[in-house]
């Protein structure tokens, strides 16, 4: 939820600066992020929801928590309040302009951020209120979350294309023709290559191919490509801003984390079976072969360690990994160790389960296509931030 309320938060300051609006809207975003963190922290930290993050969960240190939350973001509200109607802008912006197009997006996320949050305590508030226990999952936010993020994405094409102020709404979609006839192709590929097609799965790579569209077409068209000075237009590519690129780099990096997202989701290929050493087993299109499991003795735990190879068309072994199951006797505590070989391509998971010599171990292979490039496209949005952030340093200094 932070993150959401930040990233309106970067748009409306861009907004702030080149067409002194939005100062209202942008303090309030400012304020609703931090509030949105320590909001996080009080949940997970108190126990009210069990999380991978709540490890150190104490009801004494979420009062504290909650109190801190009090004062830190109750000020500032208090203060927004009584003085917000100061912050006076000068609006010029007609429907058809950047602005607009900022402006959606902001909403889009807001609004994302509130359906995130009502999904994650309205449970709670539930059970509080007449103790019944519901739980809100993967449905809930496929049907309500995915959807706006999906409109944002089609904004965040289209909106480095548009003028500020006022904008020519059919030379942005004369512009953005390439990127269309991407989306088309990358649609009907989809539904002559892919065994289970989805339209769902689909529309998911066509968005990601349409912000890739946006982001090529925002650089031709910043370059000048679309003249007839190629020569002078190569130059103007590399004299672009560094704002610029840190733009372009992040909305790339938005794409690439799509259609890691999209492999992930959509072509994962999960196996659970029974097996000796020396089975062979698949998973989507990997091939397994349980080799070994033995008992090893760590430093302060002791473990069963499943030896498992990958094997190629021929059979042949081009990698191995191992995965654990280890207990710690200090701690009386029992962890499954995932075995993983991450690629460029997909990544092969591998996990023990129960089991022993005669009745054979149970194994959970999985087979995620493309989920690298989740953290590949996280990677290249911070990589984009911090190019903006060069650039404003740049010029702060000179």
């Amino acid at each position: 939820m932070p993150w959401l309320v930040a990233t309106a938060l970067i748009h409306s300051v861009i907004v702030v600066v080149k067409s002194d609006t939005f100062k209202t809207w942008t303090v309030l975003l400012a304020i609703l992020g931090f509030a949105l963190s320590l909001l996080g922290t009080f949940i997970v930290r108190s126990g009210l929801l069990t999380s991978v993050h709540s490890f150190a969960s104490d009801p004494a240190r979420g009062m504290v928590i909650l109190a801190m939350l009090v004062v830190s973001i109750g000020a500032p509200l208090l203060l927004f309040a009584l003085r917000g109607d100061r912050l006076t802008s000068k609006d010029q912006s007609r429907l058809i302009s950047r602005e607009t197009a900022l402006v959606a997006n902001n909403l889009l996320l807001v609004v994302a951020t509130a359906t995130v949050l009502i999904g994650t305590l309205y449970p709670l508030a539930l059970e509080a209120w007449n103790g019944a226990r519901i739980s809100v999952g993967a449905p809930f936010y496929n049907a309500t979350f995915a959807p706006m993020m999906g409109f944002m994405v089609v904004i965040m094409a289209v909106a480095p294309l548009m003028a500020w102020r006022i904008a020519d709404g059919r030379q942005v979609i004369i512009r953005m023709f390439p990127a269309l006839g991407l989306v088309a192709l990358t649609m009907i590929l989809s539904i002559l290559i892919i065994d289970d097609f989805s339209m769902t799965a689909a529309a998911t790579l066509g968005l990601a191919f349409w912000l890739i569209g946006g982001v090529v077409t925002d650089l031709i068209m910043t370059a000048g490509f679309h003249r007839q000075d190629r020569a002078l237009a190569w130059r103007r590519l590399v004299g672009i801003p560094l704002s610029r690129w840190g733009m372009n780099l992040a909305h790339l990096g938005t794409a690439v984390f799509i259609l890691g997202a999209a492999g992930a989701s959509f072509f994962e290929s999960e196996t659970i079976e029974r097996a000796f050493p020396g089975d062979v087993l698949t998973a989507g299109n990997k091939t397994y072969r349980l080799e070994s499991v033995m008992p090893i003795e760590g430093p302060n735990y002791s473990s069963t360690a499943a030896t498992i190879s990958l094997l190629d068309e021929q059979g042949a072994v081009i990698d191995t990994i191992i995965s654990e199951i280890r207990f710690y006797p200090v701690s009386g505590t029992t962890t499954t160790e995932a075995a993983i070989r991450p690629r460029l391509s997909g990544d092969a998971y591998a996990v023990l389960g129960d089991g022993d010599a005669e009745r054979g171990y149970t194994l959970r292979l999985y087979d995620k296509p493309l989920v690298s490039w989740i953290w590949g496209g996280a990677s290249l949005m911070a990589l984009g931030g911090l190019l903006a952030m060069a650039r404003g340093q740049k010029e702060k200094t000179s």
